[in-house]
């Protein structure tokens, strides 16, 4: 805010951040996001020696209710990968690597056939690709391999565009489709945790 812009870090207070996070109308989760940024530049400070201490981190979080995550029902789930196979070929592996194998949107975007190993059964996600920025191996379940075959090719893009927005309008188009009335927000990545800890425990 602007009553900080010429205050030295060393000089802003807990009051200081209590006072403006007070005066805010933000809900409890973008508070939660301005609190964990906060902290982490405080405590880049504090490594600098630009302040003494992390007052951020001294203040209190606010309690955020947890909604329970949303994920596709079985027949939905057959419901888009069959909306996808008669419409828009181009989308179904992307589609059943999400749902059988957990890749988040952005990695499933960023994902090229390279980096899939049908006879190993594994997919490598790269550090540079990953949200985390770990490189990670994932496994591929026989019937991620029997939906994958059918497509496999050397190299090139696994599904229809590099943007995330440009996929979610191909998917929204397939949801539209395959009839599902209420997608979930992140349904495949959720649906994919979900079933495997269902089954796997």
């Amino acid at each position: 805010g602007e009553e900080f812009d010429d205050q030295p870090v060393s000089l802003i207070t807990r009051s200081d951040l209590e006072d403006f996070f007070s005066e805010s109308e933000w809900k409890p989760r973008t508070r939660m996001n301005y609190l964990v940024t906060l902290s982490t530049l405080f405590g880049f400070a504090v490594d600098r020696d630009y302040c003494p201490a992390n007052v951020a981190a001294k203040i209190e979080r606010p309690i955020l209710e947890e909604n329970p995550a949303g994920i596709l029902k079985i027949g939905e789930v057959l419901a888009l990968l069959k909306a996808a196979n008669e419409h828009e070929r181009t989308m179904l592996p992307a589609l059943a690597i999400g749902l059988f194998a957990g890749l988040r949107r952005s990695e499933l975007c960023a994902l090229d056939w390279s980096e899939i190993s049908l006879p190993h059964g594994t997919i490598e996600v790269k550090g540079a690709k990953a949200k985390t920025r770990q490189r990670r191996i994932v496994h591929i379940c026989d019937s991620l391999k029997k939906w994958l075959a059918p497509y496999a090719k050397k190299a090139g893009l696994v599904t229809v565009s590099s943007r995330d927005d440009v996929f979610g309008e191909h998917l929204r188009d397939l949801v539209n489709k395959a009839k599902i009335a209420n997608y979930p927000h992140n349904g495949i990545r959720h649906s994919f945790g979900s079933y495997h800890y269902e089954r796997h425990r």
